[in-house]
């Protein structure tokens, strides 16, 4: 792999990377697709880093997450990148020379619960590659360096660590092994991978709640951590959990990034919208009124029955609506979009088409992202069948994007382009990995004339790997 020619590309934070010039990788394929990384934590790490911090890339790939945190703590800070692979670490020197930064240590190692050698098995996309145990690889492999964070610190490589990321592909348990008093030392924000391949493992979080840290969990349409229950099920398209003690966790509250374990109340909690609505800020004639769709179709909603169910979807609206006021302290918001999803879950179970619509956007936004994917599914196949959308009762577009672009007397064309946009946003991480499925879907947003740029993007590029493939 380090014999193929290599591209430049930029991610929207103006990171620029050195990648391997082929779309059958998966990092170069999704950097075409979307111009960014998928997971939602890179985008809340490059405002959680200040300037002057210090992090630490356990498993950094090509890069993209050690660039954002490059940029993010500035001149007065540093990163310290592990990536083990000598091919992929050849990436990642050439992104640094790239954009000359000077503020990243690149160590050719991997971490683990002490110094020694190990096997690496190589994949073809080096997200996959991973230290050999037990049986031994059925393909290529490298003899790599390993060390642990406990012997760097006692040799003095780190004066402080604000945040350490840890993607190790199995190695996770045997890096907190060998990290304890570094841990207790440095008391990091901490992000861990918690998917490997198809597989939900808890106990690296689990090994740092032993260690007295607490569990966290991003939500997407916040951008603020949460704490997590591990009794709690997991989200499906969860790929990492945040820990951090309460040190950390105080500093991060006071930046409003994070709601502490002890101001987050029981569901349904209390009545956030009490007294903030007094001037129907929140409900939606006023919140929603800059949407074109509901300009075209609000005349028809102020004349709805007033039914239980019909008020049951107005306040969920006007909880989701306070959710995204950024004026408003990140518990309360979390505490509404909560409330917002539970009102919805309920008024959902009436096969109103688009109150589906409604709960696949509030349950994108808290991060139950399998149930928006269902929701997404029921809509598109109603469309399918020529049932088409019930547009009687106010709903929130499933799509943000389509929040802004114009109806035109086409409302369902429209509702079902958003639908099968947010769809394919939301099924996979990428279209890498759904490949051919995409294809109809793309097609159809493309034939309905509102396709953006990315998804123009993905079409081109799921043809083009269909193509290469005969």
């Amino acid at each position: 792999m380090d014999s193929m020619p290599r591209q430049l590309l930029e991610m929207v934070d103006g990171s620029r990377v050195v990648v391997p010039d082929s779309i059958e990788l998966i990092t170069p394929y999704v950097l075409r697709e979307r111009g960014d990384w998928f997971e939602d934590e890179i985008r809340f790490v490059r405002r959680a880093l200040e300037p002057g911090q210090r992090a630490i890339d356990i498993g950094a790939n090509y890069g993209l997450f050690t660039l954002s945190m490059a940029r993010s703590v500035g001149p007065g800070g540093h990163v310290w990148a592990f990536e083990p692979a000598s091919a992929t670490a050849s990436y990642l020197e050439a992104s640094l020379r790239e954009s000359a930064v000077a503020n990243v240590t690149l160590r050719r190692a991997g971490v683990s619960s002490r110094a020694g050698t190990a096997e690496l098995s190589l994949n073809a996309s080096p997200e996959l590659n991973e230290i050999v145990r037990g049986g031994g690889s059925r393909g290529p492999t490298e003899r790599i360096e390993l060390c642990s964070l406990d012997e760097l610190d006692a040799a003095g490589t780190w004066d402080r660590v604000d945040f350490l990321k840890i993607d190790a592909e199995g190695e996770e348990l045997r890096i907190i092994e060998g990290a304890g008093s570094f841990l207790r030392r440095h008391s990091p924000l901490i992000q861990v991978e918690v998917m490997a391949g198809t597989k939900t493992s808890l106990e690296p979080v689990r090994a740092f709640l032993r260690l007295g840290y607490q569990a966290y969990r991003l939500v997407p349409g916040l951008g603020v951590l949460v704490p997590f229950d591990l009794r709690e099920p997991v989200d499906a398209f969860t790929l990492n959990l945040m820990c951090c003690r309460a040190d950390r966790a105080r500093q991060l509250a006071a930046r409003a990034l994070l709601v502490e374990p002890a101001d987050l109340p029981p569901s349904p909690g209390p009545d956030v919208l009490a007294g903030r609505n007094s001037d129907g800020r929140y409900h939606w004639p006023t919140s929603m009124a800059g949407f074109d769709y509901v300009r075209m179709l609000s005349g028809s909603w102020a004349g709805g029955a007033r039914t239980n169910e019909r008020a049951q979807v107005e306040r969920a609206l006007s909880m989701f609506a306070l959710s995204r006021d950024a004026d408003v302290p990140p518990r309360d918001r979390f505490l509404s979009l909560r409330r917002s999803l539970e009102l919805m879950q309920k008024a959902a179970s009436v096969p109103e088409f688009m109150r589906r619509a409604s709960l696949a956007r509030v349950a994108g936004a808290f991060g139950a992202r399998l149930q928006a994917v269902t929701a997404l599914d029921a809509l598109a196949r109603s469309a399918a069948d020529q049932r088409g959308f019930d547009f009687s009762e106010p709903f929130l577009a499933p799509c943000e994007r389509f929040e802004r672009i114009p109806v035109a007397g086409r409302e369902h064309d429209w509702a079902l382009a958003a639908v099968l946009e947010e769809f394919e946003c939301l099924q996979s991480h990428s279209s890498f990995y759904s490949g051919p499925a995409s294809v109809g879907r793309l097609q159809a947003i493309a034939q309905l004339g509102f396709a953006s740029p990315e998804m123009q993007r993905r079409l081109e590029l799921v043809r083009a790997r269909l193509a290469a493939r005969g």
